[in-house]
């Protein structure tokens, strides 16, 4: 479910709607933050892991460094805009 919402509004972000922008950062940072979660369970509580759990987890990191990005991407370009630089 969650990678469909992921999905979902990044395409809506990439047609411009403007909340979708919002909505993806905030789905990817409850995914980030329910990864680490699970993670720890599979660590100290299991002693076990799963490699499609692991996949998974790969898979949110990397959404979760990509939204990272584009927010930090966007907040300089916002401030150069600022500026007037």
């Amino acid at each position: 479910m969650g990678y469909f919402a992921v999905f979902s509004f990044s395409t809506l972000a990439l047609f411009r709607y403007p909340p979708a922008a919002m909505f993806l950062g905030l789905t990817v940072a409850v995914m980030f933050l329910a990864t680490l979660w699970l993670l720890y369970l599979q660590a100290f509580v299991l002693k076990a892991f799963c490699d499609y759990c692991l996949f998974s987890a790969a898979l949110v990191f990397l959404l979760a460094g990509l939204c990272l990005s584009r927010f930090r991407r966007s907040a300089r370009l916002s401030f150069l805009c600022r500026s007037g630089a």
